[in-house]
């Protein structure tokens, strides 16, 4: 790719759009990158849409944590795997004329492709489990459909792959109903028609509250799903439980501070979530 004299951020959208064609034939793994060098490489490392499990731990510790140093040491876990280099090298590598002082530090394509894509992606769904901790699925649709996928481990580990968006609602779901088999295989464990909200109640404690659980048996999984685009917005949670599988979310005739239980039934759950990660896709 040819990215000579390029305008301030054109660079950085080129390379975000060219992590498209590494979906074209299955998942493509791209780079992994711990917690420390995610802020190292971003911005604004306390944004809160970043999860950084490893690193909130060690502040929480009694030893705690401190972020610059953790970014400053993660800088050089970055040049030595040629995630980072001078800015004379990487332009000679993307066959671009030096922009500005061609010794300061810039990312390479990969890596900026990536930043990039999480910073403008046409729609973001979060995933983290409430209950068990999981670290947290976090995809990145593009109007073109292509998805990357950001699955961060309990440890702080970052895997980027690209995909497009059926094998994206496919990985949700599993995130979302774990342990359950696919719609393919098997229906949904008994939970009746999706005919209307089973329980309704208030959004403080909800897990806890003693018709919920009568209702649900054993929580299972609380699956948390933020939803953040220009076309959609929100959130809500798929509870997996010893006796069904309920999507609980804002209650449509109740006070505002209210939330429903529905049940859901598995195919039911891949038609929300292949609505939740193509809302932008219709608008392109």
């Amino acid at each position: 790719m040819t990215t000579t004299d390029l305008p301030p951020g054109v660079r950085e959208l080129t390379f975000a759009g060219a992590l498209s064609r590494h979906a074209g034939t299955g998942p493509t793994a791209l780079l992994s990158l711990t917690d420390e060098e995610m802020l190292a490489l971003l911005n604004d490392p306390d944004d809160s849409s970043v999860h950084l499990p490893w690193v909130t731990a060690q502040e929480s510790s009694p030893a705690g944590f401190d972020r610059t140093q953790g970014r400053l040491t993660a800088m050089r876990s970055l040049l030595a795997r040629g995630v980072v280099g001078p800015e004379s090298a990487v332009a000679a590598a993307e066959r671009r004329a030096v922009d500005g002082d061609p010794g300061r530090l810039v990312a390479t394509g990969l890596a900026t492709g990536i930043i990039t894509r999480r910073r403008a992606a046409a729609t973001t769904v979060e995933m983290v489990d409430e209950i068990v901790p999981r670290g947290a699925l976090c995809l990145y649709v593009d109007r073109d459909g292509t998805t990357l996928q950001e699955q961060v481990s309990t440890q702080g580990l970052h895997h980027f792959t690209m995909l497009d968006v059926a094998d994206a609602i496919g990985n949700a779901r599993t995130f979302c109903a774990p342990g359950l088999p696919s719609p393919a295989d098997a229906a949904a464990p008994a939970a009746g028609a999706r005919d209307g909200a089973v329980w309704t109640g208030p959004h403080d404690s909800f897990r806890s509250d003693p018709e919920l659980l009568r209702i649900t048996g054993e929580i299972l999984s609380c699956s948390h799903v933020r939803v953040r685009g220009a076309e959609a917005a929100g959130e809500l949670r798929i509870l997996t439980t010893t006796r069904s599988l309920l999507l609980v979310q804002p209650a449509e005739s109740a006070p505002e501070e209210a939330l429903e239980a529905v049940p859901l039934q598995l195919p039911e759950l891949e038609q929300l979530l292949d609505h939740l990660l193509t809302a932008a896709l219709s608008r392109s």
